[in-house]
């Protein structure tokens, strides 16, 4: 007997419809759980164990949320392929990192594949979701403006390629994925500002070359960046003090952050577009650059807005 562990992530907190967005080059794809053919789907390789084995636990989750919100499933196309947590969670990370939100991986089911016929539930894990809107539970839910929606499976296309290149992005990634885990706003707030650091090459002139490099990287002319570096200065002051166990006003650790994850993540898109591997060789080109626009930097950049409001927030918001 063949079996094979799989798994599937079950996805929470979004107003929009995610399987419109074509992770196919991945193998996998995401898919309303109450959409039938996502039944269907499980159907087609039947449990030993009974004919809804395999659905009712999906069953249990739409009972859960009761109609107030959908619910999606992230899982491989092809069962057969060779395929991976890991692949899942990067699949669920370029949505993240598209869309800083709500979104979360509410439950990771496990099950075998038996001889590549037969489907098999064998547990679950189930990591929790809260909402983080304060005047309104769905404030900060998963919102995908259509019009960019081309332009947002094209990204998802040249992820796939270029993050296996550019090696320095991992850390940054990680780093940024992980202050969406933490219930301590705090450790969020340094996460990210290690997701920063980590594209830095050296250790001269650190908090300098931050606020440069990231100014440079998110902004298309110098009134932009000028607004990024300063709003990076307050950032870094308020990090300090976190770091060195001062006194700090948890409020304005509420007020950054949501804008802090909006530059991270426009950071790392940005090098992404970029397209350069080496990170010494980022630097150089960084340090030398004027405020101006990304093609100037590299020929293999194409512009990509994507997510309009987190792309216009990292220039136009001043952080008091």
């Amino acid at each position: 007997m063949d079996l094979k562990d799989l798994q599937f992530f079950v996805l929470r907190g979004t107003l929009s419809d995610l399987s419109v967005f074509d992770f196919s080059k991945y193998n996998a794809k995401i898919q309303n759980v109450s959409d039938p053919k996502f039944k269907e789907f499980l159907d087609q390789y039947p449990s030993p164990f009974g004919i809804d084995h395999n659905w009712d636990v999906f069953q249990e989750y739409l009972d859960e949320v009761k109609g107030t919100e959908n619910i999606y499933a992230l899982f491989p196309i092809n069962l057969t392929k060779q395929f991976s947590e890991d692949e899942l969670y990067q699949c669920f990370n370029v949505l993240l990192l598209l869309f800083p939100s709500d979104l979360t991986i509410n439950y990771i089911i496990d099950f075998q594949l038996i001889d590549n016929k037969q489907l098999s539930y064998s547990g679950h894990a189930d990591y929790g979701f809260h909402s983080t809107g304060y005047e309104d539970y769905y404030e900060n839910y998963t919102f995908v403006q259509e019009n960019y929606l081309d332009e947002v499976n094209e990204f998802i296309s040249i992820f796939k390629t270029r993050y296996k290149r550019i090696k320095y992005l991992h850390n940054a990634l990680e780093s940024y994925a992980a202050s969406f885990r933490y219930l301590k706003i705090h450790q969020c707030y340094l996460d990210l500002c290690i997701s920063m650091e980590s594209i830095i090459e050296g250790s001269n002139e650190i908090l300098y070359r931050i606020k440069h490099h990231i100014a440079v990287l998110c902004a298309e002319n110098e009134y932009r960046a000028k607004t990024i570096f300063n709003n990076l200065n307050k950032i870094y002051s308020l990090r300090s003090k976190i770091i060195h166990g001062e006194s700090y006003d948890y409020n304005k650790v509420v007020e950054y952050l949501p804008y802090l994850r909006s530059l991270v993540s426009r950071m790392i898109i940005e090098l992404i577009l970029l397209n350069i591997p080496d990170r010494r060789i980022l630097d150089k080109v960084l340090s030398f650059a004027g405020y101006n626009k990304q093609p100037n930097l590299s020929s293999e950049y194409k512009e990509l807005t994507l997510n309009i409001s987190s792309y216009v927030n990292t220039f136009t918001k001043e952080l008091k």
